[in-house]
């Protein structure tokens, strides 16, 4: 589909509203008469959704030629798709929680080489779609399927009816179902970006009926290496599990990772292109659930937060008391104006620091190295680290984030050594599932056991010598896991 043609449709869309509103001024504005409260009420309140509707199409119509025209750069790394749908499912079920979310993982998935941002916003995008037309209520299934070349991703959800010669033309942008209104549909664009998105990884976003049962399936492919990245020599092995093991997928941290939390666009672009330049490896987020996800993925050191969010009301106490749910980090508090009891209220929450603005970047970084040695200090008060694990030939060092095995460096995932690390800081304790659960995932997945079952098989198959009979991680039947100490 070229330009014209979708700019046709994009303006063809984007009348529907302008028509929804003349129809609701018709109904309840008559020509001379005086509207009461409750009219203007609705008229004003339908005038903010349409407009809030359009920008976001209107942002989402721009990504989309971005994609399109090759104008997006891809910060690709290595990928753990298992990872990244554990983030994204419990995220949904909480902002949908009429539906319910099922989530099929293989015990082994190969990591991929793709822009994690992107394709968690591909991911993002097509649970988006389906908990928008599905009935209320109705479950939403995920599953995740290696294959030779590529993975697979299936989002099973019920429709409104549409006809299955309507499923081809699903990811068509503003396309229309039959049976649905219009003017619910300008801004149906999640399925055309998540297709861009699946185009640049070497694979592709498509809808069909299913084998069996009512519903619709949503699948999408990216390919284990795009055929424009497979000739990068330090990407290609991505492809087969024989050649992980040669390659460290949790790389030793050079230098410490911090995330801003800011709603200044500017103010973020000031504090990133310094700290980067003072040594630090920074990351920025503009709210809350942006930060979420990027605390999940990159496991910050410090967090910068804001004392003043966009769409975020609430005190900046309580801010706090969220991330330090998602994260153990340092975190320094940046407001607009310093208030004296809210800055005692922040420190005995935990917060290492309370700073107001404007900032000085010298007393910014000045603090926060502080506030990391005094935390080195107490974790190693006599000098002396506790920072390797050893034990029967594994060897996990927790400061580097590497494990070796009979001396053999094993290659693992994020989450991967963050569950060993868990076991290993508490080897020869019993961890339950729930324990395991909240300290590895967060506690929004206290229920989530399978994930336990899933991960603990796959680690095993890395660092065991006999899976099937595991010398390192105990099974307490019906309890947990314990990591054996010799």
């Amino acid at each position: 589909m070229g330009d014209q043609p979708l700019l046709a449709r994009a303006l063809n869309a984007f009348q529907t509203p302008i028509e929804a509103l003349l129809a609701e001024l018709a109904a309840h504005g008559p020509a001379g008469k005086r509207w009461d409260g409750a009219v203007q009420q609705r008229v004003v309140a339908a005038l903010r959704q349409h407009r809030d509707e359009l920008g976001a199409a209107s942002a989402a119509l721009q990504t989309l030629q971005q994609l399109r025209s090759g104008q997006t750069a891809l910060r690709v790394a290595r990928v753990d798709l298992g990872d990244l749908l554990i983030g994204i499912i419990p995220r949904w079920q909480a902002q949908a929680p009429s539906h319910s979310f099922e989530l099929a993982l293989p015990g082994t998935v190969p990591e991929i080489a793709a822009d994690a941002r992107l394709v968690e916003q591909a991911l993002d995008l097509v649970l988006g779609h389906a908990v928008r037309v599905s009935p209320e209520g109705s479950p939403v299934r995920v599953k995740l399927l290696p294959r030779a070349d590529d993975v697979m991703i299936s989002v099973r959800h019920i429709g409104h009816g549409e006809p299955a010669g309507d499923l081809s033309r699903m990811v068509e942008p503003f396309f229309v179902p039959a049976g649905q209104p219009a003017e619910a549909m300008y801004g149906g664009l999640e399925l055309p970006v998540a297709q861009a998105i699946c185009a640049l990884h070497g694979g592709r976003l498509w809808a069909e009926p299913p084998t069996t049962g009512a519903g619709i399936l949503l699948l999408l492919t990216l390919a284990h290496v795009p055929r424009t990245l497979a000739a990068q020599p330090l990407l290609a092995p991505v492809a087969t599990e024989e050649t992980d093991a040669q390659h460290d997928l949790f790389p030793p941290r050079s230098r410490p990772v911090v995330l801003v939390i800011e709603r200044d666009p500017r103010l973020l672009r000031y504090l990133r292109a310094n700290l980067d330049a003072q040594y630090f490896r920074t990351f920025a987020a503009a709210g809350l659930e942006e930060a979420q996800r990027l605390i999940a993925r990159e496991e910050p050191d410090l967090l910068l937060l804001s004392g003043s969010l966009d769409g975020e009301a609430e005190p900046v106490e309580h801010r706090l008391r969220r991330v330090r749910e998602w994260t153990d980090a340092l975190t320094l508090i940046l407001v607009d104006q310093h208030d004296p009891a809210e800055c005692a209220r922040a420190l005995d929450l935990g917060a290492a620091d309370y700073l107001g603005k404007p900032l000085a970047i010298e007393e910014l970084v000045a603090r926060m190295r502080r506030a990391l040695r005094s935390r080195e200090t107490a974790q190693h008060p006599t000098g002396t680290t506790d920072a390797t694990f050893i034990s029967g030939g594994l060897e996990v060092d927790f400061e580097q984030r590497t494990v070796t095995v009979a001396g053999k460096p094993a290659a693992l995932s994020k989450t991967e050594f963050k569950l060993l690390r868990t076991l290993a800081q508490n080897a020869g304790r019993v961890l339950t599932h729930e324990m395991l659960l909240e300290r590895v995932w967060g506690p929004g997945y206290a229920h989530e056991v399978e994930f336990v079952w899933v991960y603990v098989r796959r680690l095993r198959r890395k660092i065991e010598p006999d899976p099937a009979h595991p010398r390192f991680i105990q099974t307490i039947p019906g309890v947990g896991y314990r990591l054996a100490r010799d």
